[in-house]
């Protein structure tokens, strides 16, 4: 993702649209929550991050709330008490209801999907065979532009 932002977003070719859902489990439904509720303080991506680098097995209850605010406290500038109560919020429910909508129309079955195409226009999955490897990204957004 540094290598994409850097080439593309920061340059203004692309923009980055994340829309976590959570169909692996209830640590999924806690993660997007709590992740959203960062992305109300502009820590979305920190958030997630951190969850990613720690993350425990699935369905497996690794992701508490001690786990969300541990992580949350350790990002600069996140205000944890608002993350605490944003991620159970109408705002965030909302959010994440047309996520999972968003999903089933995209016909989104897994995690990470990326999705390419002109704002406004159809989108074209990505398949990749490495989240290391940012060419067949890269390739589809210079394709699509």
């Amino acid at each position: 993702m540094p290598t994409l932002i850097d080439q593309f977003v920061r340059t203004g070719k692309a923009k980055v649209v994340a829309r976590p859902i959570a169909f692996i489990g209830p640590d999924s439904q806690t993660g997007r929550n709590a992740a959203l509720a960062a992305g109300d303080q502009n820590r979305f991506f920190n958030f997630t991050q951190l969850l990613y680098f720690n993350q425990g097995t699935e369905n497996t209850g690794w992701l508490t709330d001690d786990m969300v605010e541990r992580t949350a406290a350790s990002i600069p500038g996140l205000d944890v008490p608002r993350l605490l109560s944003g991620r159970k919020s109408p705002t965030v429910s909302d959010r994440a209801k047309t996520f999972d909508t968003q999903a089933t129309q995209d016909n989104v079955t897994e995690t990470p999907t990326v999705l390419v195409g002109k704002t406004g226009g159809p989108l074209q999955k990505v398949s990749f065979s490495s989240l290391s490897d940012p060419t067949p990204i890269a390739d589809a957004i210079v394709a699509a532009q």
